[in-house]
């Protein structure tokens, strides 16, 4: 006949005290969950807001007249930028990330999206910005556009980069 063993009196006290502790550890699990979703929505809201700014101003360079508004570039059209967009908090205010109360103290206060580039300018005090730029314009001078075609042919960069290649590619074969 089996014996059953009585109960401690502090079982059910050590019980309730895993609970607890489990309950912080799963609390903090989700928040950090929480937390790489703010994170992923941040990413997502601003590389669309910042398509949506690059290719509507890509879009009024779409025209086919001889002005300097309508020429290729992805740089500067005239004195304006042409089609790009820097990812400052004043101009795309999506790259701000949202963080959890639990975690605002251990985060940075301004925590945001930023580039990795090794320069700072003026454009985002702080960290660095993200830059995204776009080729825009329909228009070319057809001589401009005949150098541009039959300039490299004159170039001996090319030629010495098409030379290098050749001869590596018989040398392989040897």
């Amino acid at each position: 006949m089996a014996t059953r063993r009585p109960l401690r009196r502090d079982a059910r006290g050590q019980a309730v005290t895993e609970t607890v502790l489990h309950t912080w550890i799963l609390l903090v699990f989700i928040a950090a969950i929480y937390q790489l979703f703010l994170v992923n929505q941040t990413v997502y809201s601003s590389v669309a807001a910042v398509h949506q700014k690059i290719f509507a101003r890509a879009f009024e360079r779409n025209c086919y007249e001889a002005e300097d508004r309508c020429r290729y570039t992805t740089d500067r059209a005239g004195s304006e930028l042409g089609a790009r967009v820097i990812w400052s908090t004043q101009e795309v205010p999506e790259v701000v990330v949202p963080v959890v109360g639990m975690f605002r103290e251990a985060m940075p206060p301004d925590l945001r999206l930023w580039s990795n580039a090794r320069s700072f300018d003026d454009d985002c005090p702080g960290l660095p910005c993200k830059r995204t730029k776009l080729g825009s314009g329909t228009y070319e001078p057809p001589f401009t556009t005949l150098f541009h075609a039959t300039g490299q042919f004159f170039d001996p960069d090319y030629w010495g980069f098409f030379l290098d290649n050749a001869v590596g590619i018989l040398f392989s074969f040897l």
